[in-house]
């Protein structure tokens, strides 16, 4: 990645300005050395990076389809870090099933 592109606030903060749908800069930290190594996708990551959307913005106000959560995501919704917003990061139970023992999932 071209250190170019990005702002320099010291030796290790590098700041990916706002831009688009940006609400907030982005920031890596790193040397200039490790900055020129890394792959440009390392930066489109920092600019498609949309958590910090309220929850009204998200369709569905931040929640997985009723339907589809019944479906495919029975026991991860469980968790309270499934959302509508990341639900994809999580196993589908469909494709990835397991057991559990007792009450503990």
């Amino acid at each position: 990645m071209d250190p170019k592109t990005l702002h320099k606030t010291n030796d290790y903060l590098w700041e990916i300005p706002r831009q688009g749908e940006m609400r907030v800069s982005g920031r890596i930290f790193a040397s200039e050395k490790l900055i020129r190594e890394m792959d440009e996708k390392v930066r489109e990551h920092g600019e498609d990076y949309m958590d910090t959307q309220m929850p009204w913005e998200l369709p569905n106000d931040n929640k997985i389809p009723e339907d589809e959560l019944a479906r495919d995501y029975a026991i991860q919704s469980q968790c309270y870090a499934c959302t509508e917003f990341n639900y994809e990061w999580f196993c589908n139970d469909l494709d990835e099933p397991y057991t559990t023992f007792g009450e503990t999932p």
